[in-house]
């Protein structure tokens, strides 16, 4: 019973995960080319 319970859970967290994944991908790859183009605005900070 614990163990169903605990793949369920797990099974519902990575399909909420895949889900958020694909509504927001339009977004992400947005702030990718933003990042590409402009630089992260943390590279002022990095010590590296």
């Amino acid at each position: 019973s614990g163990l169903v319970s605990t793949t369920m859970q797990n099974e519902a967290r990575r399909l909420r995960a895949e889900r958020w994944k694909a509504e927001n991908q339009e977004g992400m790859a947005e702030v990718a080319r933003f990042i590409e183009m402009n630089g992260s605005f943390a590279d002022e900070n990095r010590d590296w």
